[in-house]
């Protein structure tokens, strides 16, 4: 089990259960304030979440926007989910911001265990705040200080290496 992170504020975990090839695939989810984030019955492509939470700890993005910190979920979910995600089409919502799904969406890191998971990521001066959704469940968010996820992220990634590399794989 790879864990990084505290399962009561923000956490990252994983197990890897076979190994196919060059594929390293496992059970992978968040932990949000105590609260699972992801399919953990799901086997995703680990090597493939390490490689998206290794760009994501280390490259930033542009992801302020002064009044996405303070308006309510259903409000973030309005402006930034409905105008670039397919299962909106039919509503043909305008896209408010500049590359929304580049800057924003973050649900790509979990790969296919993040399947029925839609998250976006909001940055302030000196706080983030994680708006997510699974499946039809009410829309969620916790509030995290600036570049928390990123360096659990890190962490995450830097375990994970250990943990290949001492049976034999590189990430």
């Amino acid at each position: 089990m790879i864990m990084a992170g505290h399962n009561n504020d923000f956490a990252i975990a994983a197990e890897v259960t076979e190994i196919i090839d060059n594929w390293i695939l496992g059970r992978f989810r968040f932990v949000l304030h105590g609260r699972t984030c992801g399919n953990w019955n799901d086997e995703a492509a680990l090597n493939a979440c390490h490689g998206w939470l290794k760009d994501f700890s280390m490259n930033s993005r542009a992801r302020f926007e002064p009044e996405l910190l303070t308006l309510p979920d259903v409000e973030v979910f309005e402006r930034l989910v409905k105008p670039v995600l397919a299962q909106y089409d039919d509503e043909k919502v305008p896209e408010l911001y500049s590359d929304t799904l580049g800057r924003f969406h973050i649900s790509h890191l979990g790969m296919s265990s993040f399947d029925a998971v839609t998250m976006v990521l909001i940055e302030g001066e000196d706080q983030q705040r994680c708006v997510w959704q699974v499946g039809n469940a009410p829309v969620t968010s916790d509030l995290f200080p600036l570049n928390h996820m990123q360096n659990v992220a890190r962490e995450f990634c830097d375990l994970m290496e250990k943990e290949v590399s001492a049976i034999g794989h590189v990430l």
